[in-house]
C-alpha cells in the first residue's frame, strides 16, 4: 500500500491489517464450498477479524496476482533492496503462529520491518526484509536475522529450507539440520569426488566465514534467488 497503491486498485482488502490470509476452497461440489464458507464466516466473527468472500474468477485472479507480485513489487520500489534472508523456512502448521510472533519480534529488534509471505497450509514462510548490502551494519543484520529465524524454525520442529536448495547461503546451517555425524559424512563424500573443491565451490559446504567473505554488496532482481557470486 505504501510502495504502490495502484497495485491494490479494485481489490477490497483491510488496509490497516497486519496480516492477510487467503483461504481457498477447491471442493468439487459447490454445496460443500458454501458450507465451509459459512463455517469460516462464523469463525471470523467469533475471533473478531475482517473477512471477505471473493466468489468469482476475476476477483480471485486479482488476489493471486497481488500475492504473486509481492517480491517484485518490493524489489522495484523500496529504497533499500528486499533480500531473501530466509527463503521458504518451514515449521509444523500448529507452530506457525508461534513462529511468526517470534520472527516479528526478531525483525523488530533488528530494526527492520517484518515483511514476509508464505503458505499457511504448509507452514512455509519467506522473509525479505529491506537491507542495503553495501553497509556493514545491514550485512551484520542479515546474518543475525538468518541465525535467529533458522534457529527458531529448528527449535519448533521445522527446517531452514522447504523447497529451494541449500546452496551457499544456508550451507553453514546444514550441520544444524543434518546433525554433526551425517554432516561430516557429507563432507567426506564431497572430498572423495572433488578433492580440490572446484565443483560448485561452497554449495552445501560453505562456512559462515566463507559466506561473509563472498557476500555481494548489492542485490537486485537480476540475481533473484542467489546473493552470492556464482562459483
Amino acid at each position: 500500500l505504501e510502495l504502490n497503491p495502484n497495485q491494490l486498485e479494485g481489490i477490497e482488502i483491510h488496509r490497516e491489517a497486519w496480516l492477510h490470509l487467503f483461504i481457498e476452497f477447491d471442493d468439487p461440489k459447490e454445496a460443500d464450498q458454501k458450507k465451509k464458507i459459512k463455517e469460516l464466516e462464523k469463525l471470523a466473527q467469533k475471533v473478531g477479524v475482517w473477512s471477505k468472500i471473493f466468489p468469482d474468477k476475476i476477483s480471485q485472479e486479482q488476489l493471486h496476482k497481488l500475492r504473486g507480485a509481492a517480491a517484485i513489487l518490493l524489489q522495484a520500489q523500496a529504497a533499500d533492496t528486499p533480500v531473501p534472508v530466509a527463503e521458504d523456512v518451514c515449521v509444523p502448521i500448529e507452530k506457525l503462529a508461534e513462529f511468526l510472533e517470534e520472527a516479528e519480534a526478531t525483525c523488530h529488534m533488528a530494526g527492520v520491518p517484518a515483511s514476509f509471505w508464505g503458505h499457511a497450509g504448509t507452514g512455509v514462510v519467506s522473509f525479505w526484509p529491506a537491507l542495503d548490502l553495501s553497509k556493514t551494519g545491514d550485512r551484520q543484520k542479515l546474518f543475525k536475522l538468518q541465525g535467529s529465524l533458522f534457529g527458531a524454525a529448528m527449535r519448533l520442529g521445522g527446517c531452514p529450507s522447504a523447497a529451494a536448495g541449500d546452496g551457499r547461503v544456508r550451507a553453514p546451517y546444514n550441520q544444524m539440520v543434518l546433525g554433526p555425524e551425517l554432516h561430516q559424512l557429507m563432507l567426506a563424500v564431497k572430498k572423495i569426488f572433488d578433492p580440490h573443491n572446484i565443483l560448485n565451490t561452497g554449495v552445501k559446504t560453505a562456512t559462515a566465514e566463507d559466506v561473509k567473505t563472498h557476500l555481494r554488496t548489492h542485490y537486485s532482481l537480476s540475481n533473484f534467488y542467489d546473493f552470492l557470486p556464482r562459483g
